[in-house]
């Protein structure tokens, strides 16, 4: 009879003390802190880098262990994670295994190097987009119609999802005055970040047409071949007149110059960006002008009258000459 007692007893003794084995773990349950929040970016591709360095600033003590931060190698720490997906937006729960590599570690520290966990990661887009121009800088035509999207090459973005909206402000561009202006461009992604961009853009001055001068004009004609005599008396190669482009360029420079004697253009810029504006292909030029005398005869006289108008005509380097008139006044670009 006493030892059914004593067997009853251990018994009931052994499963009470199962029976708390097994609800422990739910006491443990409901008194367990909420897992940590970090925070990444989508589509990050240094989202390890930043897990890391948020769980050593969240984990690691500096009252308890000074300076042991900055000891935590944190490119050799080894991190794992189960159940995180960069690519999607919202909160994940994710099991962590951290190893943190410490670079010098005193004998006496006793330091939990390991942190093995449930955390919670919320993945985020706060990333703008970035917008590609093809160049920072172009350059268009008096009154030419601008479309602003074709400038843009490409468009970036973490979402990988197309722009919810690409506008370009073109308020403040006057194709109509000459001079610098800017485009500004905007993109915002499915998730309201926005990217901006600048182009900045020069329009060029209003092609001035004038009819008194030409590449078939015998008067200019005339004028190379003194200007090559001279050259061949000298022992130099033969200049040979600039193509249509230059031609008109020169005698926009012509009938600037006829207006106001100047190697500086009424809007202020050097005579040079008159072969610029006709995309003409040039180095080295050098421009001569002239009201004096009536013939060509006469204007090539007081050319060659000139020491620096002849150094000019008689420069060794020079291949090409655009030669126009406007009026009594000549001009003349010797360039390469």
């Amino acid at each position: 009879m006493r030892k059914q007692f004593a067997k009853k007893a251990v018994l009931l003794s052994s499963l009470f003390l199962f029976t708390a084995f097994l609800t422990q773990p739910a006491a443990a349950e409901e008194n367990e802190p909420e897992p940590v929040t970090l925070t990444v970016e989508l589509e990050d591709v240094n989202a390890i880098h930043s897990i890391k360095a948020q769980l050593i600033e969240l984990k690691v003590d500096e009252t308890l262990y000074p300076e042991l931060k900055e000891n935590i190698n944190i490119e050799e720490s080894e991190l794992i994670l189960e159940g995180l997906d960069i690519s999607k937006l919202g909160i994940q729960d994710v099991m962590v295994h951290f190893t943190m590599k410490v670079n010098t570690l005193k004998s006496d520290l006793l330091f939990n190097n390991v942190i093995t966990e449930k955390i919670r990661i919320q993945v985020v887009d706060t990333t703008a987009p970035t917008i590609v121009l093809k160049y920072e800088h172009i350059t268009m035509d008096f009154e030419e119609v601008l479309d602003p999207m074709e400038w843009i090459e490409s468009i970036l973005d973490n979402s990988r999802e197309e722009m919810k909206e690409v506008q370009a402000d073109m308020s403040s561009l006057d194709n109509t005055t000459p001079g610098d202006y800017q485009i500004t461009y905007t993109a915002t992604d499915v998730n309201g970040n926005t990217g901006k961009a600048i182009l900045n853009v020069t329009v060029k001055p209003k092609k001035v047409a004038y009819s008194n001068y030409g590449t078939s004009s015998d008067s200019i004609t005339a004028m190379l071949n003194l200007m090559n005599s001279k050259r061949a008396e000298a022992g130099l190669n033969p200049l040979s007149l600039g193509d249509a482009n230059a031609q008109a360029a020169i005698g926009v420079r012509a009938c600037e110059a006829a207006e106001n004697v100047s190697h500086t253009r009424p809007d202020g810029r050097h005579y040079k960006t008159a072969f610029d504006d006709y995309g003409v292909t040039y180095s080295s030029p050098y421009e001569i002008l002239t009201y004096s005398g009536s013939t060509v005869q006469d204007k090539f006289d007081w050319w060659m009258s000139s020491s620096s108008h002849r150094a000019d005509i008689l420069r060794a380097s020079s291949t090409k000459v655009a030669i126009g008139y406007c009026g009594k006044m000549w001009a003349a670009i010797v360039y390469e």
